[in-house]
């Protein structure tokens, strides 16, 4: 998250990858608490009776996901290019619709799950690939990207 958030200088959002379309090729990205900074409209963030939670759409335009992960000793990492889009997310707490740029959102779930990685990610407004490429490539780890 802190890397994320370094190379696009706005909040990250930890996400779950809970759901995919393949008619549109778009994942639902849901999780607890975010940044109210990340909302579609401010007048649409919902607070829980307790205050903590945090309900809402996250805002459009283009975005990276991406996620460092530990596999056979060694660290490596994923990164997916999407646009989040305009529709509205009916999810309980912070979500978003992101339209995968590269691979159908079928295929990144399934890579995802053969490959073993981890279910959260994290997400970032703004395209942040080239620079995930060349910080992957200096620490000697490996890409996917989809």
């Amino acid at each position: 998250m802190a890397l994320l958030g370094g190379l696009a200088g706005s909040p990250p959002f930890f996400a779950d990858i809970c759901a995919w379309d393949d008619q549109d090729s778009t994942l639902a990205l849901w999780h607890y608490g975010a940044p109210p900074s990340l909302a579609r409209r401010e007048e649409e963030i919902r607070y829980g009776s307790e205050g903590r939670e945090v309900e809402f759409t996250l805002r459009p335009g283009p975005a990276t996901i991406a996620r460092v992960g530990l596999c056979r000793g060694s660290l490596r990492m994923l990164a997916i290019g999407v646009e989040i889009t305009q529709a509205r997310v009916r999810l309980r707490r912070a979500g978003a619709r992101a339209r995968t740029l590269l691979t159908p959102a079928g295929a990144v779930v399934r890579r995802m799950l053969e490959d073993g990685w981890e279910h959260h990610v994290c997400l970032v407004h703004g395209d942040v690939l080239e620079q995930l490429r060349a910080i992957a490539r200096l620490a000697g780890m490996s890409i996917t990207e989809l």
